[in-house]
């Protein structure tokens, strides 16, 4: 049964190094909607030798946190740029700005077959100006955990190739880590005991059945007394191929990795250093939720 289980489902890990260095990477955000302009003021798109490969959140002006799966180890940070401001892939308003890439910083926890750690920082090569199309998000506190049933909201481009795409957004509602569990491990085929959902990460899921998530990287925010944080970094989910056309598996939430899991890793590489002048502003970093 385990093995049928497999053979009809697959899970998305979503690696980049998987296509040639000059492919676009193409994913979809499911059921989403088109994002008002500037209502993601965080929203980054990370392109490698000017293509889209995956979503991205501004947390200060020289600092954008992604996915490690992202960015493959082989691959130059000068390949990559980071496009901010903009609902469209290098749209023609004025509002929009790039940046060139000084480093890439995975976590050095990221695990290629769990997902976990699935995190990477970004240092910008030139601080960016905010503009009320670019801001930072805030981060939680690390004690904080979101609470089960909050309504957030996940965005991203997903597949912008040939043609340029809106930015979509979609709405979900948190997951009790529990249940994602049992879905997931069931699906998976796993024995009883094993958990896909590790302590770094969380579930989210379409108010109308599970069935959405955003760019790899890119963010899971939510609202708390008028603040926007980030919740959560898209990670990966389980999806069903049928006659060619891949959908998301209902019942099957999308999975994140928890930010503020990684607070000390986060701090301990933004600080400031001797020679370091883009240091991460810590101002920029958390938010404490209820």
């Amino acid at each position: 049964e385990g093995n049928e289980l497999l053979s009809s489902l697959q899970v998305i890990l979503i690696f980049i190094y998987t296509l040639p260095t000059s492919a676009p990477f193409p994913r979809r955000i499911f059921n989403g909607q088109d994002a008002k302009d500037g209502a993601w003021p965080w929203q980054v798109s990370v392109q490698r030798n000017s293509y889209h490969v995956c979503g991205g959140v501004l947390i200060s002006e020289s600092w954008v946190v992604s996915a490690a799966q992202c960015f493959h180890p082989s691959v130059a940070s000068s390949a990559y740029r980071v496009q901010l401001g903009e609902n469209r892939i290098f749209g023609q308003t004025r509002l929009h700005a790039f940046s060139l890439v000084k480093r890439i910083i995975p976590h050095p926890s990221y695990d290629n077959v769990t997902l976990e750690a699935d995190m990477a920082l970004v240092e910008l090569k030139n601080p960016i100006p905010f503009t009320a199309a670019i801001s930072p998000v805030c981060l939680l506190d690390a004690s904080v955990h979101v609470p089960v049933g909050d309504t957030c909201w996940v965005t991203g481009w997903g597949n912008i190739f040939p043609q340029p795409e809106t930015l979509q957004e979609l709405e979900v509602v948190t997951v009790n880590a529990t249940i994602c569990n049992d879905h997931y491990r069931h699906g998976l085929g796993m024995p009883e005991g094993d958990n896909p959902i590790k302590d770094d990460m969380m579930c989210a899921g379409s108010m109308e059945g599970y069935k959405g998530t955003g760019d790899s990287g890119g963010p899971l925010v939510c609202e708390d007394d008028g603040t926007w944080y980030l919740a959560g970094i898209v990670s990966w989910l389980m999806t069903t191929t049928v006659d060619g056309v891949t959908q998301v598996s209902p019942g099957y939430p999308a999975v994140y990795n928890r930010p503020n899991a990684h607070n000390d890793w986060i701090q301990a590489n933004g600080r400031e250093a001797p020679g370091r002048k883009n240091s991460l502003r810590l101002s920029y970093l958390f938010k404490q939720t209820r």
